[in-house]
């Protein structure tokens, strides 16, 4: 662990305000992720209050929350003593910049993925919110999906014996450059490794900690594309191998998760349902909006008490409201967060090895 670890090791504190009254939250854009990760969480939970969104060129979010402040400029934002929580949820080059605004005028911070462009920029952002005692978190919902949470609970349970092999894909089709959107932008930290990959490095980082070493290839596959769409990564653990990928071009998905042990296997296809039933409509406090229905299941085959067992078990039921419980506990009662800022840095420093592997054909030592 180097010095830098040490120091910022454990990162979270209370707010000063009343611990009585809702933490007045700012959003800093009303997009996709503000409209399906943000501001629904955010109004429903009884910790919060959804109290400004900034639309510079619009004001649709009044529809959408009509008690709620349309912002027009970020300073309002920064300006506004009332408001304890900002979150940067803007595109991927400006989180840097926002995030560390946001800690200097001593607001807590909620950054979506990816943290940051770069590891110098993650440690200044890291060292400034220690210093400032401000909680920074970042946006990693997706330990919150319904199959990574039934894998957890597969190794927690030890269903596998020692694990030997890890594998998580995300694949998509999408055979086509968007038009007009920054994501498809040769900018700073767009690329599928960046956006999807962030948080299957998270979740990896979140089982295992950070490997011995990175070994990558990354790929412009579709015609006339910009950004990265294709990654695949190996990590390498003392007894543990690990390999993730996606591609935009894949019609016939591979595994969501693949792993194997002493005792057995567990694979399981599909996604978390959570994502896709917000943007059909559903209210983010449906009973079922983070049960994966019985077709996806995953399945387990492994040794019970020296009885052979093969068969689906019942996914885990997602929640993305439980990051935003998490991340309340952290600012009102002083509790360790789950998604450590450590934790982030890890996440970029294997992003920023895959670049290098896939730069120098050679493997990255960490």
């Amino acid at each position: 662990m180097t010095n830098f670890e040490k120091n910022t090791k454990v990162l979270f504190c209370a707010s000063k305000r009343n611990t009585m009254y809702p933490i007045k939250t700012a959003i800093c854009a009303y997009g996709l992720s503000g409209q399906v990760f943000h501001a629904p969480y955010i109004a429903h939970h009884k910790g919060f209050e959804l109290y400004k969104i900034l639309q510079r060129q619009s004001n649709s979010a009044q529809k959408d929350y009509p008690n709620t402040i349309i912002s027009k400029a970020y300073d309002d934002l920064l300006n506004d003593d009332t408001i304890e929580l900002i979150i940067v949820n803007t595109p991927n080059h400006l989180h840097y910049e926002m995030t560390k605004q946001a800690l200097q005028a001593g607001k807590h911070v909620l950054v979506e993925k990816p943290f940051t462009e770069t590891i110098e920029q993650a440690e200044k952002l890291i060292t400034l919110a220690k210093t400032k005692n401000l909680v920074l978190y970042v946006y990693q919902n997706r330990r919150w999906d319904s199959d990574f949470q039934t894998v957890k609970k597969v190794l927690e349970a030890n269903l596998l014996g020692r694990l030997v092999y890890y594998e998580a894909n995300w694949d998509r089709y999408r055979n086509f450059v968007k038009p007009d959107t920054w994501k498809e932008a040769a900018e700073g930290g767009t690329g599928m490794l960046y956006d999807l990959g962030s948080h299957m490095i998270d979740q990896i980082v979140s089982l295992f900690g950070l490997p011995e070493s990175v070994n990558a290839q990354l790929r412009i596959n579709r015609t006339g594309g910009k950004v990265i769409d294709f990654f695949s990564l190996q990590l390498q653990y003392s007894q543990l191998e690990v390999a993730i990928g996606g591609s935009y071009l894949a019609r016939e998905a591979r595994p969501r998760f693949l792993l194997h042990g002493e005792l057995g296997s567990f694979v399981k296809y599909g996604l978390d349902p959570q994502e896709d039933r917000i943007k059909a409509g559903w209210q983010i406090h449906h009973p079922e909006i983070g049960v994966e229905p019985e077709e996806t299941w995953g399945t387990l085959h492994t040794a019970l008490n020296d009885l052979t067992f093969k068969g689906k078990i019942s996914s885990e039921i997602g929640n993305y409201m439980g990051l935003f419980e998490d991340l309340y506990q952290a600012i009102r009662m002083q509790k360790a967060p789950q998604v450590q800022p450590l934790q982030a840095l890890h996440t970029m420093r294997i992003i920023e090895a895959a670049i290098k592997s896939h730069a120098t054909a050679r493997k990255i030592s960490l």
